[in-house]
């Protein structure tokens, strides 16, 4: 469970540097975003608007904490400290 609360922190910072990165080395590490190595607009729309966000994906995490917090947590009471920071996060 605490590594269930602590995976979308790692998802943001993944989606966020590789995207980050890859965007710098088109734009040869300038500053100027239409400094471009793309031959079409397509290429191009696809590597600055970002990734799909997955709701199935979301929603079932949210599903997995509350049966199994709701499961297990009268045997270990800690399980709703954590889904709690879970929720937060």
């Amino acid at each position: 469970m605490i590594i269930n609360a602590i995976l979308p922190i790692v998802a943001l910072v993944q989606g966020w540097a590789i995207p980050w990165i890859s965007r710098k080395i088109d734009m040869k590490f300038g500053n100027d975003r239409y400094v471009t190595k793309m031959k079409s607009m397509g290429s191009y729309k696809k590597l600055w608007s970002g990734g799909d966000y997955l709701m199935h994906i979301k929603s079932s995490e949210i599903l997995l904490v509350v049966f199994v917090t709701c499961m297990y947590g009268v045997g270990m009471p800690l399980l709703f400290p954590v889904a709690a920071l879970n929720f937060g996060i």
